[in-house]
């Protein structure tokens, strides 16, 4: 009987246990849902879909021009229409209602009840106001630089895909004169 008691005890004490994790748990995503609100995060996303619409417009004709690709009009129109496309499909995959489930997720899993308060507290602050006001100005303003980084990422890429490329075709022309060397003097 105090075996059955101790068990029961035991139980009785997991159940509650888990009961206050869920506890703890709703509240976190309770406020990580507040938090999603306070920092305007849908908002967020939409401006983050923008920028990359306007770097995509702004990056491709770059990239070609710097490899001394002009494109005929026809084929500017099909480029366009394919970012278009690729764009589409990434606010579909990636929307606010795909985006928020995640979201809330990691913030409540990532910050506790207290952390989430004071984030809060501080983003509903004047100072946490100006922040989000003036995020999108700085990522406007880092984006030009962005891209230049992003240009010379793609000639630096170029450049040693060529190299790779020449060596690996050196390598296998080298061992094609070896074996053909093999054969002649193996006769």
């Amino acid at each position: 009987m105090k075996r059955f008691l101790n068990l029961m005890l035991v139980l009785v004490a997991s159940f509650s246990l888990r009961a206050a994790e869920d506890a703890a748990m709703e509240e976190r995503r309770a406020l990580a849902e507040e938090f999603l609100t306070v920092t305007r995060q849908e908002q967020q996303l939409k401006t983050g879909f923008q920028a990359m619409r306007d770097m995509q417009r702004d990056m491709v004709p770059q990239m070609l021009e710097a490899r001394g690709v002009v494109l005929t009009a026809e084929q500017e129109s099909r480029q366009k229409a394919l970012a278009e496309l690729t764009m589409r499909a990434v606010e579909e995959e990636m929307s606010w209602e795909k985006m928020r489930p995640i979201m809330l997720d990691a913030y409540a899993g990532t910050f506790s009840a207290d952390e989430m308060r004071q984030l809060i507290a501080f983003f509903r602050s004047p100072a946490g106001q100006i922040y989000l006001d003036k995020t999108p100005l700085v990522q406007k303003a880092m984006l030009s630089s962005i891209q230049k980084l992003a240009l010379n990422l793609q000639k630096r890429l170029d450049q040693e895909i060529e190299e790779f490329l020449s060596a690996e075709t050196e390598k296998s022309g080298d061992a094609a004169v070896d074996a053909a060397a093999e054969t002649e003097g193996g006769k």
